[in-house]
């Protein structure tokens, strides 16, 4: 699927969409706050970006797309209930090793995922599913993504 077409499906699949789009300070990373953490964020295009963030106490994760300084969808709406519609995973491959966050909000399925390892083999990005049927994988530009999976572990592990 192409790119273009990729971050239309996720502007307009199942995750809450505030009526009002949130603003964020000029010093967050990505979407997250100030106060918050980055766990994860990439650029998906010149002005789109994906990122969960770990909320200023430490306990719960958001997943958040959208324009630079614009939350345009987030999930879950309760950051604190992360633990429970969150799941991690790690998988070992033929030549790489592969980490994801995994949720799904209605009947759409997302997975933010790393490949490290292996000849050409390193990525990271979003794939989205609905009835096991992919709709979109978009990845992160240019290698341009950051992300604390071991955190991550360690906040959804917390159950």
């Amino acid at each position: 699927m192409y790119r273009f077409s990729s971050l239309l499906v996720l502007a307009s699949v199942g995750c809450s969409v505030d009526a009002q789009a949130e603003t964020l300070t000029s010093d967050s990373v990505g979407h997250c706050a100030a106060a918050e953490t980055s766990l994860f964020h990439c650029e998906v295009s010149k002005s789109k970006h994906i990122s969960l963030c770990q909320t200023a106490d430490k306990s719960g994760i958001q997943y958040r797309f959208g324009a630079v300084g614009t939350v345009e969808l987030s999930f879950p709406k309760d950051a604190s209930t992360a633990t429970s519609v969150f799941t991690y995973e790690e998988k070992a491959l033929a030549r790489s090793f592969e980490r994801d966050v995994h949720f799904t909000n209605k009947a759409v399925s997302y997975t933010v995922f790393e490949v490290t390892g292996g000849a050409g083999d390193a990525g990271a990005g979003v794939s989205i599913t609905e009835n096991d049927k992919l709709l979109a994988t978009v990845t992160c530009l240019n290698e341009t993504w950051t992300v604390d999976f071991d955190t991550i572990k360690a906040v959804l592990s917390a159950k």
